[in-house]
């Protein structure tokens, strides 16, 4: 499956100012292919994985799987892409405080 996105942006309050972790993040991942998120604490890995696995919404941008849009979906048809296609083994248990177990998995 081929990921791509556009223009995608993401930011978080902490202490009343707005934090911005990704900012118009235009790429294009080739399916078969392997890429490595390296950086500084703090600077979005975790943030884009998880828009990637469609567990957290973005503040504007798309997310498209084969060239379909799939960050507008209802969250039935996202939860339906994670089990056939999306794979994320985190390094925290942090996913389980986002989602309830059968939002990750299903019905």
């Amino acid at each position: 499956m081929n990921i791509s996105v556009k223009n995608l942006s993401k930011s978080y309050i902490k202490n009343n100012r707005e934090i911005q972790v990704i900012k118009d993040f235009t790429y294009f991942f080739n399916s078969g292919n392997m890429y490595l998120l390296n950086g500084e604490s703090g600077i979005g890995k975790t943030t884009l994985l998880t828009l990637l696995g469609l567990l957290q919404k973005e503040d504007k941008g798309e997310i498209l799987f084969d060239g379909k849009i799939v960050n507008n979906l209802s969250n039935d048809k996202k939860c339906s892409i994670r089990r056939k296609h999306i794979g994320i083994v985190f390094q925290d248990l942090f996913c389980l405080c986002l989602l309830k177990l059968w939002q990750l998995v299903g019905n």
